[in-house]
């Protein structure tokens, strides 16, 4: 696995492969249409077995094929892996970062808490004998203490936007929870760690506890910012609040990553324009509030 350096240096040059890969890919998926209810899917080199439950995962996976789902991801994973490397996968949904890793890891640990998904993940590992066991599973949700937390979704769940922050659950479990202090002690003897961490605004709740996860060893983490999910659609004094808090805890969140380069990943509509201002007239707006970011050590 290359330095944190050349780790960025590589990602730079992964992006100009992106729209190659695109028509490469989407060739790839025209060519392979079936009927069957398992399918093998492919991103560039590497390709594993799925069972799509509905239309919508069909359709996930016909956008993965077709390089139209995060390729920044992917081409980043495909970049920083190799086989001294452990992959911490935390939001793995259905396993198309945990599967993808596991090709190219020495190991992946997938966290995923919504009951729905962990199940579909499960399943989705064990079409892969030749990468499951690679891949430690675990059911659980990453939070600042031990116990359980309340993860909802705004819809029926398993669908990727489960989350402990929704103001308007129509749908929710209790989850088992494990800290990062805990997650870290399974990784203490790695020769070398690359985290995700993709968990629709627990990210904020987290905060400087990381610290523990970003051992000496862990030498990226590629990390997804969710503010609206924080500030969603409150108004007045509650949305001037919700956002001086998002600002905060955003902070708190990168002040874990003292020693780490910043590198956008990929740029996605974060707050307002005018929340932004506000921000930044109360001083407020340090960090970027919103995209993922790969941080490298320096």
């Amino acid at each position: 696995m290359p330095s944190g350096a050349g780790l960025a240096g590589i990602f730079v040059c992964a992006k100009h492969e992106l729209m190659r890969s695109s028509c490469q890919s989407l060739v790839h998926s025209n060519m392979n249409e079936s009927p069957e209810r398992t399918r093998r899917v492919q991103f560039r080199d590497t390709s594993f077995v799925v069972e799509p439950m509905d239309r919508g995962q069909r359709e996930f996976w016909d956008r993965f094929e077709a390089v139209a789902w995060e390729p920044e991801t992917l081409s980043i994973l495909k970049a920083g892996l190799d086989r001294r490397t452990t992959f911490i996968d935390i939001g793995s949904w259905i396993g198309p970062t945990a599967l993808f890793a596991a090709a190219h890891a020495r190991r992946v640990i997938a966290l995923e808490p919504d009951p729905l998904a962990l199940r579909q993940l499960r399943r989705n590992i064990a079409l892969n004998p030749e990468l499951a066991s690679r891949i430690q599973v675990l059911g659980r949700a990453l939070y600042n203490k031990t116990g359980v937390v309340t993860l909802g979704s705004t819809k029926r769940g398993g669908d990727s936007k489960s989350s402990i922050v929704h103001d308007d659950m129509r749908t929710a479990w209790e989850v088992e929870t494990i800290t990062p202090s805990e997650l870290a002690s399974a990784i203490a003897d790695d020769e070398r760690v690359f985290i995700k961490i993709d968990i629709e605004g627990g990210e904020y709740d987290v905060g400087p506890q990381l610290r523990p996860l970003l051992c000496s060893q862990t030498v990226a983490v590629l990390l997804s910012l969710h503010p609206k999910l924080i500030v969603g659609q409150a108004r007045g004094v509650d949305r001037l609040k919700r956002l001086v808090r998002v600002a905060r805890a955003t902070n708190d969140l990168f002040a874990a990553f003292d020693g780490f380069a910043f590198h956008e990943a990929r740029s996605v509509s974060s707050l307002r324009r005018p929340d932004i201002e506000r921000l930044v007239r109360w001083g407020l707006c340090y960090r970027p509030l919103g995209g993922t970011w790969l941080l490298t050590r320096e």
